[in-house]
């Protein structure tokens, strides 16, 4: 028996294709914006964007703890910085060095406005 083919009218935008399912309203957002910009069409590259999504959602989860609870926590043997305020700290470096190595942040700025540096004149 033949599979017939069918036309597939709704495909998925191109930003979206091979976005990981479980991420979070935060993470979909990075995941859109990199891709909007960015080209990485590459499983291992695929991989490193998808792990700094997956930070990016849990660092605004830990923020929000760090918001209810406050930066210092009050213990049994007195304040204490909020271990979710380092986490939070933790998962942000996680996500610019991951996007560094990804090689997003070392495009050249454009049309920077001012004068030119000492070396050209």
């Amino acid at each position: 028996m033949v599979k017939r083919l069918e036309l597939i009218t709704e495909a998925p935008l191109p930003d979206d294709y091979g976005m990981p399912d479980a991420l979070g309203p935060d993470g979909q957002s990075l995941w859109r914006r990199i891709l909007s910009e960015f080209t990485i069409d590459d499983a291992a590259g695929r991989e490193v964007l998808s792990q700094c999504c997956h930070a990016a959602d849990l660092a605004v989860r830990l923020r929000q703890l760090v918001d209810k609870d406050g930066a210092v926590v009050r213990t049994k043997s007195g304040l204490k910085e909020n271990p979710a305020a380092r986490l939070e700290l933790a998962a942000r470096a996680f996500i610019c060095r991951a996007l560094g190595r990804l090689g997003v942040l070392s495009e050249p700025l454009r049309d920077r406005p001012g004068r030119p540096p000492s070396s050209l004149v």
